[in-house]
């Protein structure tokens, strides 16, 4: 239903658009910023490293909806949030301090698409899974 994109220097968001979809157009741009709700207000800025949500052409074209994008029936929510990597971070001390299980570095790695988790730069923007709440 969506795969993810992260974001190369010198991409843009129409850019990243027309490169997956082939047109960028007012629905597309709305199901594209639905999908990716922390781009709201910066759409026109988006960073290397950030790792953009690409809801399929099925979604731009039909009823499936993205959270924020009031257009069709309901589909899919991702929870998440923002993390600047800081020097002499991990995966597992990020894990740690904002998960509260160091074992969950593994979901950042796969969220992120982080091939080697031993190799996290510093300013690096990561996407953080939201906090367990069926345990």
């Amino acid at each position: 239903m969506y795969q993810q994109y992260t974001v190369k220097r010198g991409d843009s968001l129409h850019g990243i658009i027309q490169r997956f979809w082939k047109r960028v157009d007012a629905r597309a741009l709305k199901v594209f910023l639905a999908a990716n709700p922390e781009l709201a207000g910066r759409e026109d800025r988006i960073f290397p490293g950030e790792v953009l949500i690409i809801p399929s052409e099925e979604a731009r074209t039909s009823g499936i909806r993205f959270v924020g994008d009031d257009s069709g029936a309901a589909a899919p929510t991702i929870n998440y949030s923002w993390y600047t990597v800081k020097r002499k971070d991990s995966l597992a001390s990020i894990a740690r301090k904002h998960l509260k299980d160091s074992e969950r570095w593994r979901e950042i790695a796969e969220l992120n698409q982080i091939v080697n988790a031993d190799r996290i730069l510093p300013g690096v923007r990561i996407k953080l899974p939201s906090e367990r709440t069926d345990i």
